[in-house]
């Protein structure tokens, strides 16, 4: 198992990594077919810096297998998907898992679906936490070209094992069930954003519960508005009792300006809390191309929008957008909108997201402070009510259309700070 690591600063012990890092486990990010780890240590986090861990490779990795598409940590694992990987056929996919110990993150052991065929996209989504990891393959055919399923593995004995196979009870071919989706304790919501019940592509998103050592189908979402081409779950967070569904495509505002939903999970079911839009919403903004939620605030990125404030220097179109939710008496109320300080045209700022206590990151996919389309990924952090950039995340080394962006900021309060139910 050979792991690239690249040290800017003496990293602490397994235990002192765990018990010391405030409020966030890793922040990860993409870099061509690597993955980078940014670990972000107390004082480091104080300071607003980030420091450069480690650099990841598959031990087997080729050129195409895009690893690193999807990515996820609960801080003891890591998983890592690589959809087009072809172990059993063109793009047939595959997903790898890292263990934590002696300050690194090392290789233990690669995955791929035991029925898996050409074309499936195995580890186009990934999720772990504690002793189930879930990995989505959008393009399984079993209810249909293109309907989707989802692999269970469980960690026996050190080793994860494929449990189950889960597929939508009523899919059908291009669901794409699998796409996106997340996990949070005995819970786990899965987007089938071509979903058709309202209309085509209109979207669904279902939510599993974990009994007995199976994960069960307990609810089928769909929003009561949804329409044509909306693509309602694209993007789905769940963290303890929140949810959020993205639908970048809605059309309340204006033609593809984008909506999500606010869902609150109760006795096993989820009820619908509130339909958010950006309050400056416009044409092709695509709010809800990305989402993430954390206690009472959640994230949405609007990779599309035009539009960008007064104090960035260069403003133009697909600029890029996100918008900070805050959840104040019951009501999610619109608190901020920011944008990249150095925003560019087309660099799809809000491609991507991710909320973890008071920080929140933003990946700029072909932004070009670096090169064309070498992508960025910035940093912000609540100070005195107001989210404010910290810094740019970009790679000193990083080149031309590299595609730089993040997957996961993956939180843990609970190890100080507030404490929040998982």
């Amino acid at each position: 198992m050979s792991v690239l690591s690249r040290m800017r600063k003496a990293s602490l012990s397994a235990r002192e990594s765990v018990k010391n890092w405030w409020g966030v486990r890793n922040l990860v990010l993409r870099h061509s077919n690597d993955l980078i780890l940014e670990p972000l240590e107390d004082r480091i986090v104080m300071d607003g810096e980030v420091s450069f861990l480690q650099n990841l490779t598959a031990d087997d990795g080729l050129g195409g297998d895009t690893f690193g598409s999807a990515v996820s940590s609960d801080g003891q694992w890591f998983i890592v998907g690589a959809p087009q990987d072809d172990d059993h056929g063109l793009s047939s996919g595959s997903a790898y898992l890292y263990r934590f110990a002696d300050g690194l993150w090392g290789e233990t052991q690669k995955i791929t679906a035991s029925d898996g065929e050409e074309g499936d996209l195995f580890g186009r989504w990934v999720a772990i936490e504690g002793d189930y990891a879930l990995v989505g393959a959008e393009q399984d055919d079993d209810h249909g070209s293109n309907s989707g399923a989802v692999y269970v593995y469980h960690l026996e004995n050190g080793t994860w094992v494929e449990t189950q196979k889960l597929t939508a009870s009523d899919g059908s071919s291009w669901d794409r069930f699998g796409g996106s989706g997340d996990i949070s304790g005995d819970y786990a919501v899965i987007g089938a954003a071509y979903d058709d019940d309202k209309d085509f592509a209109s979207g669904s998103a279902y939510l599993f519960h974990l009994e007995n050592g199976s994960w069960v189908e307990v609810q089928k979402l769909i929003a009561p508005d949804s329409g044509r081409g909306d693509l309602f779950g694209a993007s789905v967070s769940l963290q303890g009792n929140h949810l959020i569904v993205g639908a970048a495509y809605n059309d309340q505002i204006d033609s593809n300006a984008g909506a999500v939903y606010l869902y609150r999970l109760d006795s096993g079911m989820c009820s619908l809390e509130q339909k958010l839009v950006a309050s400056d919403g416009s044409l092709g903004d695509c709010f809800g191309s990305s989402v993430s939620i954390f206690g009472d605030y959640a994230i949405v990125g609007a990779a599309y929008d035009a539009l960008a404030q007064e104090s960035v220097q260069t403003i133009g179109p697909e600029a890029g957008s996100a918008y900070i939710f805050h959840k104040v008496d019951g009501v999610w109320i619109q608190e901020q909108r920011i944008t990249a300080s150095y925003a560019g045209n087309y660099d799809h700022f809000g491609i991507s997201v991710s909320l973890s206590g008071e920080y929140a990151v933003v990946g700029a996919y072909q932004d070009d402070s670096w090169g064309t389309d070498a992508g960025n990924v910035y940093l912000f952090r609540l100070q005195n009510g107001a989210w404010v950039e910290q810094e740019m995340l970009q790679r000193s080394e990083a080149g031309e259309s590299d595609w730089f962006w993040v997957q996961r900021f993956y939180g843990w309060a609970s190890y100080r700070s507030r404490s929040v139910s998982r």
